[in-house]
């Protein structure tokens, strides 16, 4: 039976960090997220992001925006944040509504108050690919020689950050759509898989490498239920698992406050 990867106990542990940092530094530190429309979804993400930095003791600043906002006046406040010496990270809730450039958007952000770290630019690394480096170093499996798949809609521009970052560990990685014809016999060529399709449970336990760790990204909402694009029945082959809800989604929001604080250091340093 595989074990689970506890992504709450490792995001508490995180914020643990970084609330003790805070105050015991005496850092003003704060953030400032943008949030377009009213999809519940991005809402509730947004909320989850402002607790979570109201308990380490970060200012949160939420901006939102009709759905009819223009990029013109996102690409405004953006200039404006980029300017305010009390705003360290700056944070877009994505999706954005159809009319928004999405990429003139996030390239305004200053790359020293990229929260996400999504421009190239950028001095920090990616949250997402941070997060999966982070859960599979928790479970001390070793890394070196392993063989990774990333499973995207979009694999060139998703995997790329986390392709990377793995390559530091010794990992060698491979991308591919969910679609893809020769993904089933890459599946169980793989020792690590990282999903994130939104496709409930389409991740069996017959299409995976015996002992693999499954890190689940995917998030879909049906009825109550929350879903991953894994199957929990795959526990009876892989070693490790990442839940949905309770896996990736802690830790996502704790190295983005993370990452704020890094970006606070930056700012600091240069002036």
């Amino acid at each position: 039976m595989g074990q689970i990867i506890n992504g709450r106990k490792i995001a508490k542990e995180i914020r643990h960090e970084l609330g003790k940092k805070i105050l015991s530094e005496g850092i003003d530190v704060g953030m400032a997220a943008i949030l377009v429309g009213s999809d519940p979804a991005s809402q509730t993400y947004v909320k989850l992001k402002q607790h979570a930095a109201d308990k380490i003791g970060m200012r949160f600043d939420v901006h939102e925006f009709a759905e009819n906002t223009t990029t013109e006046q996102l690409v405004s406040l953006i200039q404006t944040l980029n300017n305010d010496p009390h705003i360290n990270g700056i944070l877009v809730q994505l999706p954005l509504p159809i009319q928004i450039d999405t990429r003139l958007v996030i390239a305004t952000i200053d790359p020293k108050k990229d929260a996400d770290g999504f421009q190239e630019q950028s001095p920090l690394t990616p949250v997402m690919a941070q997060v999966v480096e982070v859960l599979l170093l928790s479970t001390r499996e070793p890394l070196e020689g392993k063989r990774a798949l990333i499973i995207a809609n979009t694999p060139d521009v998703f995997a790329t950050p986390i392709a990377h970052v793995l390559a530091e560990h010794g990992v060698i990685s491979a991308a591919a759509v969910p679609d893809d014809s020769d993904v089933l016999a890459e599946l169980k060529q793989s020792d690590i898989v990282i999903i994130a399709i939104g496709r409930p449970h389409w991740l069996t336990p017959n299409m995976i490498k015996e002992e693999a760790i499954l890190i689940d990204i995917g998030i879909t909402k049906q009825g109550e239920e929350i879903l991953g694009d894994v199957h929990p029945d795959c526990d009876t082959v892989a070693s490790w698992r990442t839940r949905v809800p309770g896996g990736v989604g802690p830790v996502t929001v704790a190295l983005l406050l993370k990452n704020v604080l890094t970006c606070h250091t930056l700012q600091k340093d240069v002036s």
